[in-house]
């Protein structure tokens, strides 16, 4: 499904919802950074349908995740904490290549880009990496092996670092 290089979306969480859900279909991985995801539980059913098939879905959020939505890492966080520091944001990416970014915010003067420019589809990908590494060192876990799969398209940066320091 080509899109145009960016789209963007004016509007309240339903059009958003439906923008996601257009990724969510038409990607063989999709992965989603939302800081809170209760704001997408509507995405929920179709996150489930994507793994029955044998898609990987990869999601971060603050806050808590629905179970069997695919591989997740959540903090847990109470909603109403980071209501406190952020406003309510998301970021998906469809097959490394498309990516939806913006605001989630309940009201119509919200914004969204929807784009296959890979400068602003690789720092959202970069985004996502960073919170799940973040995630895994926090939590003592090992995300070497999701990390690998959502950068496999990117830069061998730990290859390019060893060669420099030799």
């Amino acid at each position: 499904m080509a899109l145009p290089d960016i789209e963007l979306g004016k509007g309240h969480r339903q059009k958003i919802l439906g923008r996601l859900r257009g990724l969510t279909t038409c990607s063989n991985v999709p992965s989603l950074r939302s800081p809170r995801f209760s704001r997408f539980s509507r995405l929920g059913p179709g996150l489930r349908r994507a793994v029955e098939a044998g898609i990987d879905v990869v999601i971060f959020s603050f806050t808590t995740l629905p179970p069997d939505t695919g591989r997740h890492f959540s903090y847990g966080i109470a909603e109403h904490q980071l209501e406190k520091y952020w406003s309510h944001k998301v970021i998906m990416i469809a097959d490394t290549t498309r990516a939806l970014i913006g605001g989630a915010e309940e009201t119509e003067d919200n914004r969204v880009v929807v784009t296959e420019e890979m400068a602003l589809v690789e720092m959202a990908l970069s985004n996502l990496v960073l919170d799940i590494t973040l995630f895994g060192q926090r939590h003592d876990v090992d995300t070497a092996e999701v990390v690998s799969h959502l950068t496999v398209h990117l830069a061998p940066v730990e290859d390019l670092v060893a060669s420099s320091l030799k």
